[in-house]
């Protein structure tokens, strides 16, 4: 049962870090193309590296 828990908490962070990460994405390129201000650039790569992060972290623990 615990490790059942385990599991689909992994999951659940490996989704979300995949989500962080396509949601990064997509505000990097809607920044490059509207040609907004500095700080949607910096929103996506930030988004960008914490979906990594979890993602890699869901990864490393399976």
């Amino acid at each position: 049962m615990l490790t059942e828990l385990f599991r689909t908490g992994l999951q659940f962070t490996q989704m979300i870090g995949l989500g962080c990460l396509l949601w990064g994405v997509f505000l990097l390129i809607g920044a490059m193309t509207a040609g907004r201000g500095p700080f949607d650039f910096v929103k996506g790569a930030a988004l960008m590296t914490f979906g990594f992060y979890l993602a890699g972290l869901g990864q490393a623990l399976h």
